[in-house]
Formats: C-alpha cells, sequence, structure tokens
C-alpha cells in the first residue's frame, strides 16, 4: 500500500520513455530522408555537368543547364529509393 502513490508516477515514465524512443526514431528516419534527397540531387547534378563536359546529350534530353528541365530530380529520386534500401 506504501508503494500505490508510485505506481501512476513509473507510468508516466514508462509512456513518456517510450514515446521519446518512438519520437527519435522517426527523427532518425526523417534525417537520413533528407540526406539521401541531399546526396542524391547533388550526384545527379554532377553527373549532368560531366555529361555536358564530354558532349553527351543522349539526342537532347540531357540540355545544358540543370534548371531547364527535372530529369536531375526525377534521376536524384532513383538514388534516393537505392540510397535507403
Amino acid at each position: 500500500d506504501d508503494y500505490d502513490k508510485w505506481i501512476p508516477v513509473v507510468l508516466g515514465w514508462i509512456t513518456k520513455s517510450i514515446g521519446m524512443s518512438i519520437a527519435w526514431y522517426i527523427n532518425t528516419v526523417i534525417t537520413a530522408v533528407t540526406s539521401a534527397l541531399t546526396g542524391a540531387l547533388i550526384i545527379t547534378r554532377s553527373l549532368l555537368k560531366i555529361a555536358h563536359r564530354h558532349n553527351i546529350t543522349l539526342e537532347g534530353l540531357i540540355p545544358k543547364n540543370h534548371e531547364d528541365t527535372y530529369i536531375d530530380e526525377a534521376l536524384s529520386y532513383v538514388f534516393v529509393f537505392m540510397g535507403i534500401w
């Protein structure tokens, strides 16, 4: 009976600890996806610059400026899925 008053306190601590663990895991996943997106975009833009430097246009598919197309964003998602997988 002396310890009955501590049951709500301990349950509160346990609940908060579980909630914090879930929040940290979600934060880890968000950080990983954000880093993957940033890195993949850097990779695809670098590959487009290399292709332009070597005059590889793939029948006009690769433009001179990456801002003229969405191909770098589309290819970056492929790298993101490969990186997260």
